[in-house]
């Protein structure tokens, strides 16, 4: 799904699906998908960490989301669908839990 095409169905008011699932199954190019990565929506940018197609380097950004959920899901997932992990991610990754459980 060309990039345009997905920002402008981001501004319906009520998605199908009434969600984002729909997200993980749709098509994603780079651009797609660094659509989904800049939402200020948690569930699009959920969504793009579940959809096979999303291009990894665009996904990266996720690592530092400003919502645990979000680092979590992507953290839980980043190595799924045969994806590679960029390098550095893991790092990041890591120091993300460590400062989430106090440093332990």
């Amino acid at each position: 799904m060309p990039a345009s095409v997905l920002a402008r169905l981001l501004t319906v008011e009520e998605l199908p699906d009434g969600g984002s699932s729909w997200l993980a199954r749709c098509p994603l190019d780079a651009g797609g998908a660094q659509v989904l990565v800049a939402s200020v929506q948690t569930g699009h940018r959920l969504g793009a960490v579940e959809n096979r197609a999303a291009d990894v380097e665009v996904l990266a950004r996720l690592a530092r989301d400003p919502v645990p959920r979000v680092r979590f899901a992507y953290a839980a997932l980043v190595g799924d669908f045969g994806r590679r992990v960029p390098e550095g991610v893991l790092e990041v990754l890591a120091v993300t839990v460590r400062r989430g459980s106090g440093g332990r």
